[in-house]
């Protein structure tokens, strides 16, 4: 009996070999050709052509650098744009963490169902974001910075008394 040789869908192997010819073609024009702005977009399009190519190929694991580089690569437009009644900080975590956010959202097309737990990293960048931008969102970071210190001891003491009791 011989052994069928195992091969990945060729079509996939096609999409997935031309994309990763478009992002060595994209990284040499960056380096030869010396302009800031073109070099601003990079990581946005990075992101775009991730997106594109889990969408194509449907896997799930593309979707995860193509959110957080199109988040990343939009707050870096915004910032550098300077848009005007946009705190910087905020400029750049709000995209961020609607990046992570996308990632949930196309989820379903590239999974056997929606990955919910891009909502926590892209929840709590999107949170602070929205924190730095407002101004009373200030006083509540500064809050923040001393509580969640203090969760994170409560839970120790919880988890080390909860197993004590268990022995």
């Amino acid at each position: 009996m011989t052994k069928q040789p195992s091969h990945t869908h060729p079509n996939k192997t096609y999409i997935s070999g031309s994309i990763l010819i478009l992002m060595g073609i994209l990284f040499l024009v960056t380096q030869v050709v010396q302009m800031p702005t073109l070099s601003m977009w990079l990581i946005p399009a990075l992101g775009i052509i991730f997106i594109g190519w889990a969408l194509l190929v449907r896997n799930f694991g593309l979707l995860i650098p193509g959110g957080i580089l199109l988040g990343v690569g939009a707050g870096i437009v915004l910032v550098e744009a300077e848009v005007p009644g946009f705190h910087e900080g905020a400029a750049f975590m709000i995209p961020f963490g609607l990046g992570w956010l996308l990632i949930t959202l196309l989820s379903p097309l590239t999974a056997r169902q929606v990955q919910w737990w891009p909502l926590i990293p892209g929840g709590i960048i999107l949170g602070i974001g929205l924190l730095i931008q407002f101004p009373w969102g200030h006083p509540v970071l500064v809050a923040l910075s001393y509580t969640w210190p203090l969760a994170l001891i409560g839970l120790g003491i919880y988890l080390i008394f909860k197993n004590r009791r268990n022995i």
